[in-house]
């Protein structure tokens, strides 16, 4: 479900990650930088960026910080429920 990513936010680093699924709920141009998967060269680019932008990696750490600490588990496991039994009714 995409949590790698805001495990690192957590952690207090900035995140370069695949802009696809479960990352799309939290991750956005101000929190992380969201590379198109399979894109190798864009990856490549968007780290070498950071690692001459001393202010840019802490501006994405500060702000990846702040979204995951307004995610919570009780809010997780509701939204994954909701999302379950929209499946459930679909079958």
């Amino acid at each position: 479900f995409g949590l790698m990513g805001l495990e690192a936010m957590a952690s207090g680093v900035a995140v370069v990650t695949g802009d696809t699924g479960g990352v799309r709920e939290y991750a956005h141009s101000d929190n992380s930088m969201l590379v198109p998967l399979g894109d190798e060269s864009g990856f490549v680019d968007a780290i070498l960026a950071l690692i001459h932008d001393k202010k840019k990696v802490r501006c994405l750490a500060e702000k990846g910080r702040e979204t995951a600490l307004s995610m919570n588990w009780d809010s997780a496991a509701e939204q994954y429920a909701a999302y379950f039994s929209k499946i459930d009714e679909l079958a």
